[in-house]
């Protein structure tokens, strides 16, 4: 036996390659017009949860990232109640496979409007999701627009005196907060 020949990480390359042939020879076969058609909606085995209520579907759906947020809120708790022991991801997962059709089967929008409404959901299950896995007195992380002309300056600032931006603008944040 050759000392420099490793066969088992020799399957594993080859196992990937296999794989890796399989996935581009499905998407090359599939014609451009129906893969770039409309949504395909992710399925997930750790369970189903139903948006139901017309009316939390609109509100979910008028482009409004503080209503979109407290409805986010509302169905991380009904998926942690349904399965209290799902990960982070599980739960993205299945709130995602959940808001996913609903989206796909709007008449009125189109496609380019639905993968809008998509981005946007996933963007703010993020942030709530992430804000929810903080522990207890952990900071809170702000979204604040500045201009950039403002952002450039505080960012000189903070360089002049040895800080992170970041960290620069939380301490003009906390003393702000004092007065």
């Amino acid at each position: 036996m050759n000392a420099g020949f490793n066969a088992r990480g020799y399957e594993r390359s080859a196992y990937a390659m296999v794989l890796l042939l399989a996935l581009v020879g499905s998407i090359v076969s599939l014609p451009a017009a129906v893969r770039a058609s409309g949504l395909e909606c992710p399925t997930t085995a750790t369970g189903s949860l139903s948006i139901a209520s017309d009316s939390q579907i609109t509100r979910m759906t008028t482009g409004n990232d503080a209503d979109l947020a407290n409805e986010i809120d509302g169905l991380i708790g009904r998926a942690r109640a349904e399965a209290p022991t799902a990960s982070i991801a599980e739960t993205a997962n299945l709130l995602i496979a959940a808001y996913c059709p609903v989206v796909a089967q709007m008449t009125t929008r189109s496609t380019q409007e639905k993968w809008h409404l998509m981005r946007q959901f996933d963007r703010v299950l993020m942030q709530q999701l992430s804000a929810t896995a903080m522990p207890q007195g952990s900071l809170i992380v702000v979204n604040v627009p500045l201009a950039p002309a403002i952002y450039e300056t505080l960012s000189i600032q903070a360089k002049a005196s040895g800080q992170q931006t970041t960290d620069f603008i939380a301490g003009v944040l906390a003393r702000a907060a004092r007065q």
